[in-house]
């Protein structure tokens, strides 16, 4: 059983099925075949290892290890793909609710460093603006980025800025 901070130690799908309703979807794999389903796509994180302990019903064997890569909202289905696979990689993000620590001071754009896990690895890359929307590119693609997640943003050692992850 996992927690999270707010609500403790409890298991996530049961404390979600306390406030979401289930609605059942399709799972796919990277050549868009349907190879089982889902009790409900918001009990799941792009990232997050399929195993049993996910309550997901699959109708074909996986060798190997497969993880969620993308999660369609509007058509209520999960695409998995196994590790390493580009799917699973990606280099730009969108960032909203773009907060820039200190607004008096120039924001600078190239050599910054990503954090997108409290004490996760620093990940080189430069931020973009463009029609009032901020994007940061990663020099080399990264895994497990989620919409809703937090990126912060350093210049050498100093915090400069931070925003919540859309993947575009």
């Amino acid at each position: 059983t996992r927690g999270i901070c707010f609500v403790g130690k409890i298991n996530m799908q049961s404390f979600l099925k306390q406030k979401i309703k289930n609605k059942q979807g399709q799972i796919k794999d990277s050549n868009n075949n349907i190879i089982g389903n889902h009790p409900g796509i918001y009990y799941f994180t792009i990232g997050q290892r399929i195993g049993p302990r996910l309550n997901i019903k699959l109708t074909a064997h996986l060798k190997g290890k497969y993880f969620i890569a993308k999660k369609n909202k509007k058509t209520n289905t999960l695409i998995i793909a196994p590790e390493n696979s580009s799917l699973l990689k990606k280099q730009k993000i969108k960032l909203i609710k773009f907060h820039q620590i200190n607004p008096a001071l120039p924001l600078p754009k190239a050599n910054l460093k990503a954090r997108i896990r409290h004490l996760g690895p620093l990940h080189k890359g430069k931020l973009i603006k463009h029609n009032n929307n901020y994007y940061f590119f990663f020099q080399k693609p990264i895994e497990q980025l989620a919409e809703g997640q937090y990126a912060v943003f350093y210049k050498n050692q100093q915090l400069i800025a931070s925003g919540e992850i859309r993947l575009p």
